[in-house]
């Protein structure tokens, strides 16, 4: 007997929309102003949701300005899942279970639309090739780790311009010589250097020599010229201690290790915590710089 589902999940812009709209007649009027700027993902997988036979489990993300994220109550996504769900089109198959808020950066969105369009064409096989081919367990733990990507992609990226916004404040254009960095960082970052010149084919790792270092030198270039930092952060421990932690993590993501529930609470919590106290700083120091 064939599923009366469609597993067609609704354009994310109209959904987005009718959301938006539906929490003002609500009468929630913060939610709706929250996702005002916001960007609507509906991620869709092919794991049952175990609420309806054969319907499938879905997430919504909400890509919201960094200046907004302030605003993002810890309550806010549990506020918000009620509304999600009813908005879902009953035949669609997909019952949403969870909702999320990341910041709107172009990386966090390409990779959930990478994301969803694995999700439909994996769909549109038979479920009995597809549970040979790619348990979906498998697949679920995989958009799991996609996400998380997302916030230590982010973190990582945005201490980086931390980093090169304070530096060139205080030492100019030629800031990368004059932040004291052990041998072993200099040598990597030449040895990076010369490997990328000689691989042109392979995009650059970014506009900073800082985007030749790794997650946890940052942690390190701070510690090393704390004198220049510390009015940024409470202590040294407090940021260096989190980047340590978030390195490791980014390293298990980055070769396909599973990373269970309270490491993924822990990344997003220090994610939070992290742009939150770098945000009006990084505003700040932008507007100098412009």
């Amino acid at each position: 007997m064939g599923s009366s589902f469609t597993y067609e999940k609704p354009n994310d812009e109209k959904y987005h929309a009718s959301l938006v709209k539906y929490l003002e007649f609500k009468g929630e009027k913060d939610l709706a102003l929250l996702l005002n700027n916001a960007k609507c993902v509906i991620v869709t997988t092919t794991s049952f949701s175990h609420v309806r036979w054969d319907a499938f489990r879905a997430g919504v993300r909400f890509y919201v300005p960094l200046k907004k994220l302030s605003e993002v109550e810890p309550d806010s996504a549990d506020k918000l899942l009620p509304f999600c769900q009813e908005l879902m089109p009953a035949d669609s198959g997909y019952d949403i279970m969870d909702v999320e808020f990341s910041p709107s950066i172009e990386s966090a969105e390409n990779i959930d639309a990478s994301v969803s369009k694995i999700d439909e064409t994996v769909t549109g096989l038979s479920r009995e090739i597809m549970a040979a081919i790619l348990p979906a367990d498998l697949m679920q733990k995989g958009e799991e780790m996609a996400a998380l990507y997302v916030y230590l992609y982010s973190i990582e990226n945005a201490l980086r311009l931390f980093i090169e916004i304070v530096a060139k404040s205080r030492y100019g254009g030629d800031y990368i010589n004059n932040l004291m960095m052990s041998h072993n960082m200099k040598q990597k970052l030449s040895d990076r250097k010369a490997d990328a010149a000689r691989k042109r084919w392979l995009p650059s790792r970014g506009t900073s020599e800082l985007f030749y270092l790794d997650f946890d030198d940052l942690g390190l270039m701070i510690q090393n010229n704390w004198e220049l930092f510390k009015g940024y952060f409470p202590k040294l421990e407090w940021i260096t201690t989190k980047v340590d932690e978030l390195a490791d993590c980014r390293n298990l993501v980055a070769h396909n290790s599973y990373l269970e529930e309270p490491q993924r609470n822990l990344v997003k919590t220090y994610y939070t915590t992290i742009l939150m106290q770098l945000d009006s700083t990084m505003r700040e120091l932008v507007t100098k710089a412009g």
